[in-house]
């Protein structure tokens, strides 16, 4: 003689932890709290629901109680295996590359206590692209300094002229350093970048300087001599040149904004850097070069190889042509300044026709996220067989994949992931990891343009994204974004749907999509008032 509705009332009455009161015993006042909430089966079969002719009743004696497993709202595979995902965000500010590292260092152990048949894998890292970059500028820098060497000792010939020169680098590139950990700033693509490009300033001035202190001692000079007069003659216009360079990169320290947050470092480092070599190559190169370098009667006689028969009888033919084409510019003034005016106004005409413009060019990061959205209300059953089927198109036309994670349907609404990504049963996305780009033939944006145009051919699919860098995960947004803005959700609705079609027809136009979720079906239950009365029954019930 007891409803569904009483047994289901005494169920949530029992399955409670709440807190209920305090105990003072001596000088301590303890807080209560009765821990209710059912840890398994077996307890639930034991809940009293009455008594019934002097007899307790368990629910057990009216109830089956199963303990089984929750009905599947989501489909994870991770490259077609069964799995789940775990993401971990860092607090604004923190050190990705560190965070990363010390993650991977976690797993490394975690991976140990788990069962032979799990395996733990990376889905994506966005310290992936950060660490690549950070390499590639580092082997920039190496190759820069080797260059540098052997152009010097190409021109100068002479390996005691080059070690000189070759030490404004080290000296220059320490300043920069100390500037870094002075101002609590990192080593990172700006920072690396600006030294990229201050490697190959920072001996210019010593070259100026070293050359002219060179010539004084083959027209007999001592070394020491030769370093003070020659230093002497050139200091000025050495500063000057330094000064030329510093006016185009110091206003980069003055940007504000987030070109300021790009360029400042850039700017302070190059500008840091280059007074840095303008300083050394006024004092230290001509004090090394008083000690080093050697009169030109005491060098050893000249060999077959050497410079002297190889290089300096190119170098001659080069002064005989500059002095000719020198001699034919100052005859001929009016063409050269005319020349020089009409090639610059046509460089500015042809930049402004022929060279595109954008905020950031596009990176390869190796890494492709799609988005694909159903008909509203799908199942997931159905969503698990269109996931196959693009997984299918993955594995056979994708070869430069090296790991394909798919999720199909919902996530627990709690759930953490919830907050960056769109779930729901009628949702499908796919996280595609491809080899690094020295391994493959394809751009991640042929891959991505391939995937997309297949994934277009599914006249089940209402909307989908693919995009080609790691931010799509985490809410990247389109290059351009149009806002229709109404009180009549119908109407707006309809103007974005006018626009998107227009938009999709432009050349170039990708994923264009609409923010506003299409409407859900449902299924209402009306209730009759009047019968539910006479029958004792209320909306609750």
């Amino acid at each position: 003689n007891m409803s569904i509705e009483q047994i289901g009332g005494i169920l949530r009455a029992e399955n409670l932890n709440m807190p209920s009161g305090n105990v003072e015993m001596g000088e301590m006042n303890y807080p209560l709290r009765v821990q209710g909430e059912f840890e398994s089966s077996e307890q639930i079969k034991n809940i009293v629901l009455g008594n019934f002719q002097g007899k307790t009743v368990f629910l057990k004696d009216v109830a089956n109680v199963n303990d089984s497993i929750r009905k599947m709202t989501i489909d994870a595979k991770m490259n077609g295996k069964p799995g789940i995902e775990m993401m971990v965000q860092k607090k604004s500010g923190a050190n990705t590359v560190k965070i990363a590292r010390e993650i991977k260092k976690e797993l490394g152990k975690l991976q140990k206590t788990l069962p032979s048949d799990v395996k733990i894998m990376t889905i994506f890292d966005t310290s992936d692209f950060i660490t690549h970059s950070i390499n590639n500028l580092s082997e920039t820098l190496l190759f820069a300094f080797i260059f540098v060497v052997l152009v010097v000792l190409f021109f100068l010939g002479r390996w005691r002229a080059t070690l000189i020169i070759i030490l404004t680098i080290p000296i220059s590139l320490i300043v920069a350093f100390i500037y870094l950990g002075v101002s609590g700033n990192t080593i990172n693509i700006i920072s690396l970048s600006a030294l990229s490009i201050a490697i190959g300033m920072v001996v210019d001035d010593a070259i100026v300087v070293l050359e002219n202190i060179t010539k004084h001692i083959e027209r007999g000079s001592t070394p020491r001599e030769a370093s003070i007069y020659a230093t002497n003659e050139v200091w000025l216009a050495v500063i000057a040149t330094t000064l030329t360079i510093v006016a185009v990169f110091f206003p980069m320290t003055m940007v504000s904004g987030l070109a300021g947050i790009m360029f400042k470092q850039l700017g302070w480092i190059v500008t840091i850097t280059i007074v840095t070599s303008a300083l050394a190559a006024i004092t230290l190169t001509p004090m090394l070069s008083s000690k080093m370098l050697i009169l030109q009667s005491k060098r050893k006689k000249t060999g077959r190889f050497s410079h002297e028969r190889l290089v300096v009888p190119w170098l001659n033919k080069l002064d005989n042509f500059y002095v000719k084409t020198l001699h034919w510019a100052l005859h001929h003034r009016r063409t050269v300044v005319f020349g020089a005016i009409g090639i610059f106004i046509g460089s500015l005409v042809l930049a402004g026709y022929f060279v595109k413009a954008e905020f950031l060019p596009q990176s390869d990061e190796g890494q492709i996220t799609a988005y694909v959205e159903l008909p509203a209300g799908t199942r997931v059953d159905e969503s698990v067989k269109i996931a196959r089927l693009v997984e299918d198109y993955i594995n056979r036309e994708i070869p430069e994949k090296t790991l394909v994670s798919t999720t199909a349907g919902a996530y627990d609404e709690a759930s953490f992931a919830a907050l960056f990504t769109k779930s729901g049963s009628n949702i499908i996305n796919f996280t595609i990891a491809l080899t690094t780009v020295s391994e493959r033939e394809r751009s991640v944006f042929e891959i991505a343009d391939n995937l997309r145009t297949f994934i277009g051919t599914f006249p089940e699919i209402t909307k989908y994204n693919v995009t080609t860098s790691q931010g799509g995960m985490m809410g990247g947004s389109n290059t351009v974004d149009v806002e229709i803005f109404g009180y009549d959700l119908e109407q707006t609705t309809a103007l974005a749907n006018q626009v998107a079609e227009k938009v999709k027809k432009l050349n170039g136009a990708r994923d264009v999509t609409i923010s506003r979720e299409k409407a859900k079906p449902e299924l209402r239950i009306l209730l009759d008032q009047e019968k539910m009365s006479q029958n004792g029954l209320n909306t609750a019930t």
